[in-house]
């Protein structure tokens, strides 16, 4: 392996760590602002009741009915991205789409889409979507929802360099590479499940310390646990990468051998070069006990 090419999966290892704290920090804040109206339109109905239930209740009522909190009528209402729960004046919960998105005046927070379209966060390209589907008047661009639009990559949209053959060839190699760097990352920060750790530093003195970190990925990207990597599954390993390696597409299509849009565990296997007899079922016992952001990250 040439230094450059290690040192382009040690650089993509850490500009995506950043990434990712950026993106969860991004969901936290949006989670707070969609709860937000509800929870505060509640508490105001408490203060309002408070009064009334102090002239007629006893004292030990009172103190009941202080401490007893009223149900969340947006609790068990699940909206989608770019949707949030209101009350209508009747008290009863439903989606709408969200009034704005946070602005966090960072390049890196921007998304380009699928039609080579820029959007300054993925809250955005949501709420979008939301309101061409609705026909708000806040629709920007109602091509939005044409040929399933979605989101490409991290970052503004840019003329991305084409894959040569050779490249390709050789990017099985840096892919190998640079999951290794990540799981060692990993272990090194005590962020990997202990049956993994030992089986990664065991891995690691033999001859073929590649075959553990490919095997592992294919479990983390496999969030559906069916042994199967969808189209959608396979979003969250393309989209930090492919402004910064411009073959990932080219490799994962070449990845899916019959073109049905899944990779399986075989498929996964064969294109990084591993031989049939390495290629193994270890996916039980991944856990979600660490973010998957983690995972792209470093």
């Amino acid at each position: 392996m040439k230094p450059s090419t290690i040192l382009v999966a040690v650089l993509a290892t850490l500009c995506l760590s950043v990434e990712a704290r950026h993106h969860k920090t991004h969901k936290r804040d949006q989670h707070r602002r969609e709860h937000a109206p509800h929870h505060e339109q509640l508490e105001k109905e408490l203060r309002e009741e408070a009064p009334k239930a102090v002239e007629t209740k006893s004292p030990n009522e009172e103190d009941s009915l202080q401490t007893k909190v009223a149900p969340d009528p947006c609790g068990q209402l699940r909206c989608k991205e770019g949707q949030h729960c209101r009350l209508n004046e009747a008290g009863e919960a439903h989606c709408v789409c969200m009034e704005s998105c946070s602005k966090y005046n960072d390049p890196r927070s921007a998304m380009c889409s699928s039609q080579n379209v820029t959007y300054d966060s993925e809250c955005e390209f949501n709420r979008q979507v939301c309101l061409c589907e609705r026909h708000d008047h806040d629709c920007i661009d109602k091509r939005i929802l044409d040929n399933e639009a979605h989101l490409d990559y991290y970052g503004q949209c840019q003329e991305l360099q084409s894959c040569t053959a050779s490249e390709l060839k050789e990017f099985p190699s840096r892919m190998s590479q640079w999951l290794t760097n990540v799981m060692e990352t990993l272990d090194q920060r005590q962020e990997l499940e202990v049956r993994f750790s030992d089986m990664h530093r065991r891995s690691r003195r033999s001859k073929t310390p590649q075959v553990l970190p490919i095997l592992w990925e294919f479990c983390e990207m496999d969030t559906s646990k069916d042994r199967i990597v969808s189209r959608s599954e396979l979003f969250p390993l393309i989209a930090p990468l492919k402004s910064l390696e411009h073959c990932i597409g080219d490799f994962l299509d070449r990845c899916d051998v019959n073109s049905n849009g899944e990779i399986t565990l075989e498929e996964w296997g064969h294109c990084l070069n591993l031989p049939d007899d390495s290629i193994e079922d270890i996916c039980d016992g991944v856990g979600e006990h660490h973010e998957r952001h983690v995972r792209i990250q470093g």
